[in-house]
């Protein structure tokens, strides 16, 4: 992707940001008021977006959580010496809440990457009961699964679509499911990566509707705030 400033530019306007908010190392600023600045200026969101990402690789940003981002000392040091931007230029409304959708949904899916199984884990599995010929198969995960995606592979398995169909359930990074050994390939494999597609699919579509409510709050939120300021601009107290 090519973005119209290059990356150098972008840190330095994100922190800029940071320090028009009085922000110092160790203060935390909320995604929302970041994400308001810079659309306010006309740039795109994916560029916040890589920009964001390179400043926590660079270490002068941390991914707080709960939407917010922290400065470091190094961040603080960063842009002690640097010019900030220029006044904000307005942007249409109805596009400004376009773009703050965009910027959700770009935000939650950053780094977004589908499960995926693996392999068998041999040396994991075993048989929890030798009366039986059931096995509890460890399927190794390319990652351990969020718990909103975990439920969706709960709701997945929760309806039988044959009649060997088994129990499976997620522990850490791995699918287990009780079946016999000759299972595993005639029916369950096939199965179980069915469900992680539909799993991935519906976790993302959670994403993104999740991003949509997000938005609407925010944009809520930005407007509030606007009428504030022209409320500012019309009523003075002597």
């Amino acid at each position: 992707m090519t973005y119209h400033h290059d990356i150098e530019d972008i840190e330095r306007r994100i922190l800029s940001i940071f320090a028009q908010f009085n922000i110092h190392p160790n203060e935390s600023l909320a995604f929302r008021s970041i994400l308001h600045a810079w659309l306010n200026y006309g740039y795109k969101s994916d560029e916040l977006a890589a920009g964001l990402d390179s400043l926590v690789n660079r270490g002068y940003l941390v991914d707080a959580g709960k939407q917010s981002f922290r400065l470091t000392k190094a961040g603080g040091e960063s842009f002690a010496d640097k010019k900030t931007m220029s006044e904000p230029k307005p942007v249409d409304g109805v596009e400004n809440a376009e773009l703050v959708q965009q910027a959700c949904i770009e935000r939650n899916l950053t780094g977004l990457e589908d499960i995926k199984i693996l392999e068998i884990d041999d040396a994991r599995s075993y048989r929890p009961d030798n009366s039986k010929l059931l096995y509890n198969i460890y399927l190794k995960l390319s990652a351990s699964p969020p718990a909103e995606w975990q439920q969706i592979f709960a709701a997945e398995r929760s309806l039988p679509r044959h009649t060997a169909w088994r129990d499976a359930w997620i522990e850490r990074d791995y699918i287990v499911i009780n079946c016999m050994l000759t299972e595993i390939e005639d029916y369950h494999a096939k199965d179980l990566i069915e469900d992680v597609g539909n799993s991935n699919l519906k976790y993302r579509k959670y994403l993104i509707e999740l991003a949509q409510k997000e938005a609407v709050q925010m944009q809520k939120d930005l407007s509030e705030r606007d009428q504030l300021k022209e409320l500012k601009m019309r009523i003075k107290f002597g």
